[in-house]
């Protein structure tokens, strides 16, 4: 389980978090095309907290959509690419 500790206004990460700062910090200097960082990003995260799956997906503000841009599971990810979901962020004001 990832922990962070408040000492003192300090934040003090456990080894499991280290160890995932650390993989995902490799990953960033391994991968220069973004789609396959994104990839390699899922996965290293789904498996750091146990998760069968991990969908990214960004906020366009101009259509209220997300759309998946990447993802990671255990079997192949669902989402077609280019996959938009509209939203509506405001109906429950």
């Amino acid at each position: 389980m990832i922990k962070a500790k408040i000492k003192s206004q300090e934040v003090v990460f456990d080894e499991p978090a280290l160890s995932l700062f650390r993989q995902l910090q490799e990953a960033a200097e391994e991968e220069h095309q973004l789609e396959k960082f994104l990839e390699k990003t899922a996965a290293i995260i789904g498996k750091a907290f146990g998760h069968t799956r991990v969908t990214i997906f960004l906020y366009d503000e101009a259509t209220q959509e997300l759309f998946f841009v990447r993802g990671w599971k255990t079997e192949p990810v669902d989402f077609p690419a280019g996959y938009r979901q509209k939203i509506d962020l405001w109906a429950r004001r």
